[in-house]
């Protein structure tokens, strides 16, 4: 799932997280397969494919990792494109 903020912000010098212009078939697909990431271990089907549930915390742990990572990219991007004009 860290893979995907990027997909939002590194193909431009705007700040994407204020001014979001892309494809709203990227931001429902995205929503939808990170859905479906985190509920799959909770089904039946995620316990017949081997997955176990991960627990509350980790999750909690995830999430700030990921937005510590989408506000540091923001950060850097933005200090890189103020450089280069």
């Amino acid at each position: 799932m860290n893979n995907l903020p990027p997909a939002f912000w590194s193909r431009s010098a705007e700040e994407v997280l204020l001014d979001h212009e892309s494809s709203p078939y990227l931001l429902w697909t995205t929503m939808a397969i990170v859905f479906v990431t985190l509920l799959l271990p909770y089904t039946p089907l995620g316990g017949l494919l081997g997955f176990q549930p991960l627990p509350g915390k980790f999750l909690w742990v995830l999430a700030a990792i990921v937005g510590l990572y989408i506000f540091c990219a923001e950060n850097i991007k933005q200090v890189f494109y103020k450089n280069r004009q």
